[in-house]
């Protein structure tokens, strides 16, 4: 289903998720949303006969419907990215919702340009006992991102930031950490974050889902070493920031008597912080 002139591109992979879309797609209201927007569904080889029946009645309905053999979510989200017309991109698992003011909020803060990647905190729901699938959004913080991520990829972006991120990763040994990659991608190509701490859209938890599969030990190590050596000046860099702020910190603190004076110089910004002087260093 496209729109015309459409400013925004929805793309949802979609693997035997037939059961689930639906509420997907009902989450996007046309009479909410304010700008022209195009959804784009890539089917990536599903194999059960109620989500390919399901497909095939989206497609009589006007949407559209891509087709190719199982490639995982990063291929997925990159044949809908190369199908797509808008200026902006949003995806959305086939299992997950949104809301209408997450389009409406974040459009116009792209539109300024001073950012070029929204994120915001997901609401879940779903099977939620037991499950280890939660995490917290926080506001973006290199640092941390290189520890764990915390950006879904559900956020809105612009096509630019994928174009020169050469798409999402295809060669990442094991899937649930392409979009991972992806952000750290997008830090190292120059590109700004802003975090919406608002629940903008919804989460679904399911258990032994197609994410779960993918987070053994070994896996999680493979993908982790991949994106290490992958980006790894990055890395380094951030390893000899954190090394610079430690030594600085601890050299004030070591002063003794002059330390609680030294600390509400920080806080007046009398005296420039480790932080400060590691930012004007190493960025």
């Amino acid at each position: 289903m496209t729109a015309p002139s459409c400013i925004l591109s929805i793309i949802i992979p979609c693997y035997n998720h037939g059961s689930y879309i639906q509420e997907a797609l009902d989450s996007i209201k046309k009479e909410e949303i304010r700008f022209p927007y195009e959804v784009i569904i890539v089917d990536d080889g599903s194999t059960d006969t109620q989500t390919l029946a399901k497909l095939e009645a989206l497609k009589r309905q006007s949407f559209t419907v891509i087709h190719q053999q199982n490639g995982g979510p990063a291929a997925a989200r990159n044949t809908a990215i190369q199908h797509a017309n808008g200026k902006y991109i949003l995806p959305l698992d086939a299992d997950n919702k949104i809301t209408s003011a997450y389009i409406n909020v974040g459009i116009p803060l792209l539109e300024e340009g001073k950012y070029q990647i929204i994120y915001c905190t997901p609401l879940f729901f779903g099977e939620l006992a037991g499950s280890a699938r939660r995490f917290t959004s926080k506001p973006f913080d290199i640092t941390i991102l290189l520890e764990e991520n915390y950006i879904d990829c559900c956020s809105l972006f612009t096509k630019e930031v994928w174009i020169k991120n050469n798409g999402f990763d295809t060669r990442i040994p094991y899937y649930g950490h392409e979009d991972w990659e992806f952000w750290i991608n997008a830090y190292s190509n120059g590109f700004k974050f802003l975090f919406l701490q608002e629940h903008l859209f919804y989460y679904r938890i399911l258990v032994n889902s197609e994410a779960d599969k993918f987070k053994d030990e070994n896996k999680l190590i493979a993908d982790h070493q991949y994106i290490l050596k992958k980006h790894s000046a990055l890395f380094i860099k951030q390893y000899q920031k954190l090394s610079y702020i430690k030594r600085k910190y601890i050299a004030d603190i070591n002063l003794l008597i002059f330390a609680p004076f030294i600390f509400i110089g920080y806080k007046l910004g009398l005296v420039k912080s480790p932080f400060k002087k590691a930012a004007t260093r190493f960025e």
